[in-house]
């Protein structure tokens, strides 16, 4: 699949960008980094046997469409500057996987205590 990636990517990048410059070659890395994204899925899927549940595809759906929508409000109808817009629509976009339970604050928490507690017991054995 990278392989087919990389020349989708170049035959977008030479049809595109003569025509349309940065917003060609934009539209040429998302479609590019779409389908090797949606390849990957698929192969694990088909490889390891997975099945996704409907309500987690309706999860990574929504957020998605969330993450769009709020990008393009803010990138589009604001006139902030560039590193604002950035650090906003990244705070959307965690606000937007909190809101989809695609993150779950109390196991990171958990990991982060526990390979603390394991640093402090290594410590005090040195």
């Amino acid at each position: 699949f990278f392989i087919i990636g990389i020349a989708l990517d170049l035959t977008l990048n030479l049809l595109l960008i003569p025509h349309w410059q940065a917003f060609g070659a934009a539209v040429a890395a998302v479609t590019t980094q779409t389908f090797v994204a949606v390849s990957l899925v698929w192969l694990c899927v088909r490889s390891f046997r997975l099945k996704p549940s409907p309500a987690g595809l309706l999860r990574m759906a929504g957020f998605a469409a969330a993450v769009v929508v709020a990008d393009w409000a803010i990138f589009t109808q604001t006139e902030w500057a560039w590193w604002l817009k950035c650090g906003i629509a990244l705070g959307a976009g965690g606000a937007s996987a909190l809101i989809f339970n695609l993150l779950d604050w109390r196991a990171a928490l958990r990991t982060m205590n526990d390979k603390q507690g394991t640093r402090n017991e290594e410590s005090r054995r040195s």
